[in-house]
């Protein structure tokens, strides 16, 4: 578009807007050769453009009225004279003008030809302070409302639940049957396996003397006697003499057997035997310390006198003539009946000890203790005492806890006939055992079982939480009755509003009775 185009365009909007005469909105346009005569005086406020139009920065009171005789309506009537100019301005520059060219010439052809004097056409929006912070409010009033409703529906809703379990109460008082060849319980006989748990042990044990008497003792002790001669045995007869190297004699007590010699790597390794020996004569004379070697004198002039020999490793003792303490038969009878007492204490003990108390059962009348040799030596040491030796063997019988109750709960399966897995807690039965018999003839062992108590089929709760979860409560009762160890179930929900178990496992509360 050239000058001459635009020249003409301008004129015509002139016409335009004289034809409008919008008055008291529209001030008295100049005419074009006035405007080429005279420059157009800029007005003080600065104007912008807006969709290729002329917005006037008429102030926002005036827009409204205040300190005008116009009414506030005509701010309809200006919308429409804008209407109207955007309409003619089209028709002035040509429908297929660009909207770079509208916005480059209309705003320099307001400017040029007529000064217009209007309010804008979206005056900016200065808001009250109260209003502003009563909208801030009630944003937050909404967000904290959003926030209340969804934490009551995720955090609020809770389900107890309290289910009671059918209970099978029975009783039992006969005997069981006791058998060591059982490796489990055999219900059609009624027997349950055993153990039976025995140790053997011997001790010398000192008890003093009260007598008092002449005596003449001879000292007495243990040798160690080595065979380095062959690997034939060589029997030794009772009294064989040893000879220690200051020319002393004892003599051996009982008749033994010296083992054979071994070879190794073509050498003899010498073999040995303990022994007991006595001094020849009775006195403090023959109290003696360890020897490193005693001869054997009956072997002297041939080769076994080097190769057969003895040592004592610890002293050979209580040789002694005059007055000494002596056992009476008071003493030894009560030195025997507390040697017994205490063998037996402690080898009960000792399998006490190696039972573990929380898998087996002792029968206490099962225990049997047996004195498989007892001997007295009434020689008493420099402390006036005498020893009472004692071997003694005991025995307990012991069972499985959990045998007996297995057993006992098929027994009550078949008298209550259910399908039902019963179980036992430890606080609801009672269980007391009669003294063990043992028939002589057949040593068949019977135990007298007197039993009351409660069986029941247990409930996965873990397992039911996760079945239940989100189940309304028609759908939960269904659940509940396909259950056939549930006796009823009462449950309840809370808040009111919630009709089904909370999704969140940790809301749903349940009781077991």
């Amino acid at each position: 578009m050239d000058d001459s185009d635009v020249k003409k365009a301008k004129v015509k909007v002139v016409d335009i807007i004289k034809k409008l005469d919008v008055k008291g909105l529209v001030s008295e346009p100049v005419s074009i050769k006035q405007a080429e005569k005279k420059p157009v005086k800029k007005p003080e406020e600065k104007t912008t453009v807006k969709s290729g139009k002329i917005i006037s920065p008429l102030s926002w009171a005036e827009s409204r009225g205040e300190g005008s005789e116009e009414p506030k309506n005509k701010n309809n009537e200006l919308e429409k004279l804008f209407e109207k100019i955007d309409r003619k301005e089209q028709e002035v520059l040509g429908r297929k003008a660009s909207p770079q060219m509208i916005e480059k010439e209309i705003p320099h052809l307001r400017q040029d030809s007529i000064n217009i004097s209007l309010p804008p056409r979206l005056p900016e929006m200065k808001l009250n302070p109260r209003k502003k912070w009563a909208s801030i409010a009630w944003i937050l009033g909404a967000v904290v409302l959003g926030f209340g409703v969804y934490g009551a529906y995720a955090y609020l809703p809770k389900a107890d639940i309290k289910i009671s379990i059918k209970k099978f109460p029975w009783e039992y008082d006969n005997p069981m049957t006791l058998s060591s060849k059982l490796t489990d319980i055999d219900l059609n006989s009624r027997q349950i396996p055993v153990a039976i748990f025995s140790q053997r042990k011997n001790i010398n044990f000192p008890f003093p003397a009260t007598g008092k008497k002449y005596v003449e003792r001879k000292a007495s002790g243990s040798i160690t006697i080595y065979n380095n001669f062959s690997t034939e045995q060589q029997i030794l007869v009772s009294g064989t003499r040893f000879k220690a190297p200051d020319g002393k004699i004892f003599k051996l007590l009982d008749r033994i057997t010296v083992p054979g010699a071994r070879v190794g790597n073509g050498q003899v390794v010498a073999a040995s035997i303990e022994a007991q020996v006595a001094a020849e004569k009775p006195g403090e004379a023959y109290n003696i310390g360890s020897v490193s070697k005693f001869t054997i004198p009956g072997f002297e002039g041939t080769l076994k006198f080097d190769k057969f020999y003895a040592e004592s490793k610890s002293p050979i003792a209580s040789g002694f003539v005059g007055q000494a303490a002596y056992p009476t038969d008071a003493d030894i009878k009560n030195a025997k009946g507390e040697a017994e007492k205490n063998l037996k204490n402690g080898i009960e003990v000792f399998i006490v000890s190696q039972i573990p108390s929380d898998e087996f059962k002792l029968i206490d009348s099962s225990r049997q203790f047996n004195v498989l040799k007892e001997t007295v030596n009434t020689d008493t040491d420099e402390n006036s005492n005498f020893y009472v030796f004692v071997d003694g063997e005991m025995s307990m019988t012991a069972f499985k806890k959990v045998h007996i109750i297995n057993l006992l709960t098929q027994m009550a399966k078949q008298v209550v006939g259910t399908s039902l897995r019963l179980i036992l807690k430890e606080d609801e039965y009672s269980i007391s055992y009669g003294n063990v018999q043992i028939d002589p003839k057949t040593k068949i062992m019977t135990l007298p079982v007197k039993f009351k108590g409660t069986f029941w089929e247990p409930l996965d709760v873990n397992s039911f939480r996760q079945k239940i979860s989100g189940k309304s409560e028609a759908e939960l009762k269904s659940l509940i009755y396909s259950y056939p160890n549930i006796e009823k179930a009462d449950f309840s929900f809370w808040p009111f509003w919630v009709s089904k178990i909370p999704l969140n496992q940790g809301r749903v509360n349940v009781i077991i009775n």
